[in-house]
């Protein structure tokens, strides 16, 4: 899963996607998760091409797949 947020923060929303994770996707699919990532400070048009150890990261993570 990839998260994009307006908040400053990458770990605001943490508790929000722990459970959005266990719940409906651990405990009801027979989906695997390959990884989380949570990008904060994405409002506008371009705040994520200045993210970009977010970017790699996001990348890699679309490797596994």
């Amino acid at each position: 899963m990839l998260y994009s947020l307006t908040h400053p923060g990458d770990d605001f929303y943490k508790p929000y996607i722990d459970l959005v994770l266990k719940q409906p996707f651990e405990m009801n699919t027979e989906l695997e998760i390959v990884d989380c990532l949570e990008v904060g400070g994405v409002k506008f048009i371009g705040d994520a091409d200045k993210a970009e150890d977010a970017l790699k990261r996001a990348y890699e993570i679309g490797l596994k797949f």
